[in-house]
């Protein structure tokens, strides 16, 4: 079901939204985006419904920056499970909508366990549960209206922070509801497991060997001894398949240095999931976090982006194919290579080499294949764990306890750790994540340290 399909059964032709609450853990901008949409069903408010969003702690700081930058601006607060190593994991939505006339309101809570994004709603096979506040017992129907109230008002201020209580109500006899009680945090606040959630994930980038490069696919394989003296002498390198080999066109372009990184070792941990990082550390270290040979990519990359070279690289590749035929025993050219009516090279290698250059010079376009051709490196957001966060985290802390028993500790987050333990580091992963939660929550000079560790020197 879509947001707007879900909005249609509840507005019918006389309604508009006025009001909209969500409590969930992974909300997308795509989604805030729809729903505050100008084409949803029967919208009157030029300025679009009241929106509040209650997240949790662990939510990526970036994708929180981009719905803040939505018009019109919801309301974003950050909120933890009462147990500070546990996630806001359910699915709340509150909808009050009015009457053209104004003089009517009625509300809806939507229950079950669809994250507020386009997968949530469309895509994937989810659990909704609408129920309408008039079926609500009259007993209860309060209680709802006052937790409804407490997440959208919050309380901020208190050296806690404050808490909303969780809230059971009935709807009918022998049915009935709970939601959670939930704490109001800020970004100083935040837990050690939240802290990991907002992490970033470091993968290398496995070149692509086939960009930068035009193929050439023979009739049937050459001899050893025909290949040594004819292609490589001409830079063509062989591929997995004997008839097929490539020349790169433009320097090195597939050459991969990725492994050639200091500084993951220095500022990332390795985990079942790959190399973890702070939110933080990535922010203000992303433009250090390259291969070495980030710069020469670059301007590789821009070179194949315009195009201005195509012409060479294609009259370069016609002057080597003939080079290639020369240098084939007699006769022999036409064994392995189409040639036309003329006697001369078929078109066919022209075609397919434009048609590389042209595929090539759109792939340079992409952004995302271009930021990680050029820094060797895909930086991922933490992905949305459930149970399987606990591996997690104990994973995390082995490798972490491993890099600080070593003589020398060049990891920082290791060395800042070791640091504030001093001579008291538990021999355990298990002890050491129990240490850090505690210290975490009850030192602030602990948390601050662990926080800013890329900034040590």
């Amino acid at each position: 079901m879509k947001i707007k399909e879900y909005l249609e059964s509840i507005l019918g032709n006389n309604y508009y939204l006025v009001e909209a609450l969500i409590l969930g853990p992974y909300p997308s901008a795509l989604f805030v985006a729809e729903l505050l949409s100008k084409d949803l069903p029967k919208r009157k408010a030029s300025t679009g419904p009241e929106l509040t969003l209650l997240i949790d702690d662990g939510w990526d700081i970036s994708r929180i920056e981009q719905i803040n930058e939505l018009t019109p601006q919801p309301s974003v607060r950050r909120v933890a499970a009462l147990d500070s190593h546990g996630l806001v994991h359910a699915k709340i939505y509150y909808f009050r909508i009015q009457n053209y006339v104004g003089n009517y309101t009625k509300r809806y809570l939507l229950l079950g366990s669809a994250n507020a994004s386009l997968s949530g709603f469309g895509t994937h096979a989810e659990t909704y549960i609408n129920i309408d506040f008039s079926d609500i017992d009259p007993g209860s129907r309060g209680e709802v209206e006052n937790y409804i109230k407490h997440l959208k008002d919050g309380e901020l201020g208190t050296k806690n922070l404050g808490k909303c209580e969780r809230c059971e109500f009935w709807v009918r006899r022998n049915t009935w509801v709970s939601l959670p009680t939930v704490r109001f945090v800020n970004d100083e606040l935040i837990g050690f497991d939240a802290w990991l959630r907002r992490g970033r994930l470091c993968h290398q980038y496995q070149v692509d060997q086939n960009f930068g490069k035009l193929n050439l696919h023979l009739k049937k394989s050459l001899p050893k001894s025909e290949l040594e003296n004819t292609l490589t002498q001409f830079s063509f390198g062989q591929d997995t398949d004997s008839k097929l080999f490539s020349r790169s066109y433009v320097n090195d372009a597939n050459n991969n240095d990725a492994h050639q990184a200091p500084w993951r070792g220095k500022y990332f941990i390795e985990t079942n999931y790959g190399f973890w990082t702070s939110s933080d550390c990535y922010a203000d270290r992303k433009e250090e976090f390259s291969a070495q040979r980030s710069a020469e990519r670059k301007l590789i990359l821009e070179q194949i982006e315009s195009g201005n070279s195509q012409r060479d690289w294609l009259n370069d590749y016609l002057r080597v194919l003939n080079d290639v035929v020369k240098h084939l025993q007699p006769n022999r050219a036409k064994d392995y290579l189409e040639f036309g009516k003329d006697g001369k090279l078929d078109n066919i290698y022209i075609e397919r080499a434009i048609k590389k250059l042209n595929a090539d010079q759109i792939r340079a376009k992409d952004k995302d294949f271009a930021g990680r051709f050029t820094s060797g490196f895909s930086f991922v957001n933490f992905p949305q764990l459930g149970d399987d966060f606990d591996d997690f985290v104990k994973n995390f802390c082995k490798t972490l306890l491993l890099r600080m028993k070593g003589q020398r500790v060049l990891n920082q987050l290791a060395n800042v750790l070791k640091n504030e333990l001093g001579q008291h580091i538990p021999d355990c992963a298990d002890n050491l994540l129990e240490r850090i939660r505690v210290d975490w929550a009850e030192k602030p000079k602990f948390r601050r340290a662990l926080i800013d560790f890329h900034k040590s020197n």
